[in-house]
């Protein structure tokens, strides 16, 4: 399934420079990125950050459930390894399977 994520970049320290990393993370269960970061599923591939303010936009093909709600969170990192907190947390229900299974008879 493509997912598409659009968000502003923040800065480096604030407002101010550009961030070093993004971290995407996705789960089942919205309280798990809060309480379970590390166990929830990465985006890979991410972009580098652009400069604070500049808007930016990510599509990613994901290999998800048919008909399940998914929770998306990212934390941005500086050059020095600190992490932000979690941004807010967006979701996706995913289409239903609109596939037919034959019987064979």
């Amino acid at each position: 399934m493509l997912v598409t994520f659009t968000w502003t970049a923040v800065g480096d320290d604030n407002q101010v420079g550009t961030a070093d990393q993004y971290d995407l993370r996705y789960s089942l269960d919205s309280t798990n990125l809060h309480t379970a970061w590390a166990s929830t599923a990465p985006v890979s591939d991410l972009p580098a950050p652009a400069t604070s303010g500049s808007a930016e936009s990510l599509s990613v093909h994901l290999n998800l459930l048919p008909d399940t709600l998914y929770y998306f969170g990212v934390k941005v990192a500086d050059e020095a390894g600190n992490w932000s907190r979690l941004s807010n947390i967006t979701s996706v229900r995913t289409p239903p399977d609109t596939t037919t299974k034959r019987r064979d008879r």
